[in-house]
């Protein structure tokens, strides 16, 4: 009776959940200017300044646990098949992995796991959005001599707060070898519990600001900025560009030159955890302006004990500014950075370069490499 009782309502709580959960979550799917990231950004753009760079993204594990109703086709019947699901989602800043296991209630019952990716399709936060699940699935059928068979499963999902539901596919065997066609369609209910959650820093607008401004403010301008509410940001950035316009134009052109330099800094540069403008190069940006010509090149030198911090994949790229600023003829910006090995993690989490040698005062320095390509060492040589 109890088995009877399952086949029944499954079908119907499963089916009638899952058309809510997707009818919330297309509710939930707010324009984009109204998202919690877009709102960061929305901030620096009323006062003219986009200084945030792409949302961060957590690092999350959630476990969901489901319940389905579907159809298990084995070769040319398609009995009613109920399960029990335990998914886990593990959300990186490079993928989004899910493993998990599920069981259905048949007679012989099955058993499954699963290792696979999730795909954003359109999300709004970390609980509301629709997803793509696609998975290799490890299946044991209950009925064969063959203890384990390998398919595929996919799904479309949509979580909202703490429910999320599927619609589900399963190929459990392809009919090789003269083998049966199993398969498994039906839709998912259940909920979804936070493991972890790691997030990271989204900057305020005081924070970009301050991030951007602080290599042409002095410290009493940081100063000010620091002590000032959100609602005085923008008489405090009025005030600040007025000293500086030199023209005396309502236009200020020099505010619309370095705000571009910004977005540029940020867009080009920017990083999970830092912001563009807070890299070697986007400063550099900053100040001096795009370099009239970039050059690139691999290091020379094998590693060896005066570099034994580098790998041989050590890369170059060389800025050069011609007759711009005053004082130089050519100015140059090397930067380096790593193709791979131990340390590549450290220049990629910083925007992938930092520099380390420059012939303008002021700029930071290490001597000039003597593992540069000939014609960029040669180069280089002849602008001290």
């Amino acid at each position: 009776m109890i088995h009877n009782a399952v086949r029944v309502l499954f079908p119907v709580g499963t089916v009638a959940g899952t058309v809510l959960l997707f009818a919330t979550a297309l509710h939930a799917q707010v324009p984009d200017s109204l998202r919690a990231d877009s709102l960061v950004r929305s901030a620096s753009v009323a006062a003219s300044v986009s200084l945030f760079d792409p949302p961060a993204r957590e690092r999350t594990i959630d476990a969901v646990i489901t319940g389905g109703s579907g159809f298990f086709r084995q070769g040319s019947t398609s009995p009613f098949q109920a399960t029990a699901n335990a998914d886990f989602f593990a959300r990186t800043s490079a993928l989004d992995l899910t493993a998990g296991f599920h069981y259905g209630f048949s007679e012989p019952a099955t058993a499954g796991l699963t290792l696979g990716l999730r795909f954003p399709i359109a999300e709004s936060d970390r609980t509301h959005g629709f997803y793509g699940d696609v998975a290799l699935l490890v299946l044991d059928n209950g009925h064969d001599s063959d203890a384990f068979q390998t398919g595929l499963r996919g799904a479309i999902a949509a979580r909202s707060g703490m429910l999320e539901g599927r619609l589900a596919a399963e190929i459990r065997r392809l009919p090789f070898a003269g083998g049966t066609f199993e398969a498994w369609a039906g839709v998912e209910l259940g909920l979804a519990f936070n493991l972890l959650h790691e997030g990271l820093h989204v900057p305020t607008r005081k924070d970009t600001l301050q991030a951007a401004l602080k290599y042409i403010a002095t410290s009493q301008q940081l100063e000010d900025l620091q002590s000032s509410s959100e609602a005085e940001l923008d008489a405090w950035l009025d005030r600040f560009w007025r000293q500086r316009n030199v023209t005396g134009s309502n236009r200020n052109e020099a505010r619309e030159e370095y705000e571009r330099r910004i977005r540029k800094a940020n867009e080009q540069y920017g990083t999970e955890k830092h912001l563009g403008v807070a890299t070697d190069m986007g400063r550099v940006l900053l100040l001096y302006g795009e370099p009239d010509r970039i050059e690139n090149g691999f290091s020379t030198d094998n590693p060896d004990q005066k570099y034994q911090t580098y790998s041989p994949d050590r890369k170059y790229q060389l800025w050069v500014i011609e007759g711009r600023l005053k004082g130089y003829q050519t100015a140059i910006f090397l930067f380096v950075t790593l193709e791979g090995g131990r340390y590549s993690a450290y220049y990629v989490g910083r925007g992938g370069y930092r520099e380390v040698y420059s012939n303008v005062r002021g700029e930071y320095s290490d001597g000039i490499p003597t593992d540069l390509p000939p014609a960029m060492l040669n180069f280089v040589q002849s602008t001290r």
